[in-house]
């Protein structure tokens, strides 16, 4: 069923190289206390960790902390490497890609690998097979292969965590533009429903739980417009509704829709609409007149 190619032990860390071409049903459950890696090179497996299932296919990896309960189901013919270190390797190799701070924990079990990036940790593979070779042959207890095997398990070791650290940074990044995302919406829609009062932008954002400046310079990011002149366009969008009610007084829009000065009132309409607030209204009262009146034409027509 296993078919090694190679094996490698000695002091401070070990490995096992082997592929596997043989169909089987299914590995048991077990754990033990070193870290592990399942680099598929083609065909497809299942194994499930803690009870939960990962399906893996050609060009994925599966990380298998030290202490998880873990098993494995394969149906059908497959190539691949099971690859085992020790801890303190499997954690220098951690702490070289992604930082001291990052842990075991801290990786997604299911690494899924660009193109590029797989063929170098397969290069990397070939090139550590090829080196135990030449132990077999050699004098296994040789300083000098010592070296060579530590380093080139490392190496690949180096390269998959960095790929489970991007994919972790990338996740981390669409998580944090989401939440960015539902701020600005919710923002937005606080602003649609309190324009006509007084509004503060710094109590706002200390009611969002940011600063002042960030809650300004995430809403442009994500409108493209200016917080002020978003909350202009809305005061002014009300503003041109209410002009068609020929009873209400240019001053007593312009406070209903928030704006405690006429002045900054005429001016924002302006510069929105292109023409005074007076201009507008005798626009879309002449055309409410003038729809009275087809209206009326029709009605004496028929």
């Amino acid at each position: 069923m296993d078919r090694f190619r190679n094996s490698y032990f000695t002091e401070g860390f070990h490995c096992l190289v082997y592929n596997v071409s043989e169909a089987y049903n299914l590995v048991k459950a077990h754990k033990h206390d070193f870290p592990q890696f399942v680099i598929m090179q083609s065909g497809a497996t299942r194994q499930t960790q803690s009870s939960r299932a990962y399906h893996l296919g050609s060009g994925d990896i599966l990380f298998t902390p030290p202490g998880v309960m873990h098993s494995m189901s394969l149906a059908e013919q497959k190539y691949f490497y099971n690859f085992s270190v020790t801890t303190e390797i499997a954690r220098a190799a951690l702490t070289a890609a992604c930082g001291e701070e990052c842990g075991f924990a801290d990786i997604t079990p299911l690494i899924t690998p660009r193109e590029k990036d797989m063929a170098l940790i397969l290069n990397q593979i070939t090139s550590l097979e090829a080196t135990l070779d030449g132990i077999e042959i050699c004098d296994e207890d040789d300083a000098f292969y010592k070296d060579v095997v530590y380093h080139q398990v490392f190496a690949i070791l180096y390269l998959i965590f960095s790929v489970a650290g991007k994919e972790k940074a990338n996740t981390a990044l669409a998580v944090r533009e989401d939440e960015r995302t539902r701020n600005t919406d919710s923002l937005i829609n606080y602003l649609d429903n309190h324009y006509y009062e007084e509004i503060r932008f710094a109590e706002v954002a200390e009611r969002f739980g940011m600063s002042q400046a960030t809650m300004s310079r995430r809403f442009f990011a994500a409108r493209g417009v200016k917080l002020q002149d978003y909350l202009n366009r809305r005061r002014v969008s009300e503003a041109q509704k209410l002009m068609a009610q020929e009873n209400m007084s240019l001053f007593y829009i312009a406070d209903a829709v928030g704006y405690q000065d006429f002045s900054t009132f005429y001016r924002n309409f302006k510069r929105c609409c292109g023409m005074s607030p007076s201009q507008y209204r005798e626009i879309v009262l002449g055309q409410a007149k003038a729809d009275i009146s087809n209206e009326k034409t029709e009605d004496k027509t028929e």
